[in-house]
């Protein structure tokens, strides 16, 4: 019985290691989709640049909420917005369309500032 038990138990702690791996998996690939929608949409990127890079983005913040069991939905749901924000900036052409994305890029940086510190300490 005891076996059992400890058999159970080991079991149980190797699931939680798989989950923390692969929420920290996901929180890797979303943080380098994130760098690449900043990068796409700095300079004279075109908008299919920026929309396909935001699309990704979005993917892998729907991959690293199916994982992380509702603990970072406020936060992901505020970078989801600012995501959708610069991919809809990407519609808009001319020196004011370039502020708004400079400004929606702005509310990316602040929107995954909390989660990066809340997934760097739980990731490293």
């Amino acid at each position: 019985m005891t076996a059992m038990v400890l058999g159970i138990a080991s079991c149980g702690g190797q699931q939680e290691q798989r989950s923390a791996q692969n929420l920290c998996g996901r929180y890797q690939e979303l943080v380098a989709s994130v760098d690449e929608v900043k990068a796409a949409a700095t300079g004279t990127p075109t908008a299919d640049a920026i929309r396909r890079r935001s699309e990704v983005a979005l993917a892998r913040l729907d991959e690293l909420q199916a994982v992380s069991e509702g603990r970072f939905d406020t936060l992901i749901s505020t970078l989801r917005a600012a995501i959708n924000d610069v991919k809809q900036s990407a519609a808009n052409a001319g020196a004011a369309a370039a502020q708004a994305r400079v400004e929606t890029l702005q509310q990316v940086a602040e929107s995954v500032a909390p989660l990066k510190q809340r997934l760097d300490v739980q990731c490293s």
